[in-house]
């Protein structure tokens, strides 16, 4: 057999010499450099990021959307009208402008995704939104009033998330857009009152994390 059963697996010098184990670490080093975070695309992330969303129960619900900055600063990468998390690619996300057109013969956008336009013209330092409604987030919104966080798990929306006590309706125009992106002012996320409306933004792993921490601990922000 050799020795590579008996290399202890800890000895790095081991390894190195014992050419069946130095195959396989190399073999495991460029598949680790391969997957490394700084050779995806940003089409990769958001539909990596969308893929794991579903994963996790997001694609229930009317009302789920992604996007983040692309390019040019105005411009939006998202999903697809009627495309849904656990059916995002790369290739076949939307790229649109501000006002929702689609550039390069994407695909019309989701018109709920207006807000975000509004929300990144406002505030350079956000670069990704994840929305969704989670069932356990919408119930704690139906009752009206701010979330007070209450547990150590969900410190990182400690003041941080803004609330909106009265809006004008589904946010597909440019008045909820304004009402929206105002209200929010400097914080991270916001809470609508019988709905909750959580774009977490700066970018797209916080956003990720943030709705993951949202759906899983749905009790420790009461």
């Amino acid at each position: 057999m050799g020795s590579t059963p008996n290399a202890p697996l800890h000895d790095i010098a081991s390894i190195r010499d014992d050419p069946h184990l130095a195959a396989v670490a190399s073999r495991l080093d460029t598949g680790m450099d391969a997957l490394a975070e700084s050779t995806w695309t940003l089409r990769q992330k958001v539909a990596l990021a969308s893929r794991i969303l579903s994963s996790e129960g997001h694609w229930r619900g009317l009302a789920r959307q992604i996007t983040c900055r692309a390019n040019e600063p105005s411009d939006m990468l998202t999903l697809g009208f009627g495309v849904g998390f656990d059916e995002a690619c790369a290739s076949t996300l939307s790229l649109v402008d501000k006002t929702l057109t689609p550039v390069d013969g994407s695909q019309m956008p989701n018109p709920g995704v207006r807000f975000h336009a509004w929300i990144y013209a406002k505030r350079p330092d956000v670069s990704a939104i994840v929305h969704t409604h989670p069932a356990a987030c919408a119930a704690l919104s139906m009752i009206g009033e701010p979330l007070a966080i209450a547990h150590m798990d969900a410190t990182p929306l400690f003041d941080d998330c803004a609330f909106l006590a009265e809006w004008p309706g589904l946010p597909i125009g440019d008045d909820e857009g304004r009402t929206i992106s105002e209200a929010m002012g400097d914080k991270h996320a916001i809470e609508f009152r019988d709905f909750l409306r959580k774009p977490k933004v700066l970018n797209l792993k916080f956003a990720y994390f943030a709705r993951r921490e949202l759906r899983k601990d749905p009790c420790a922000i009461l």
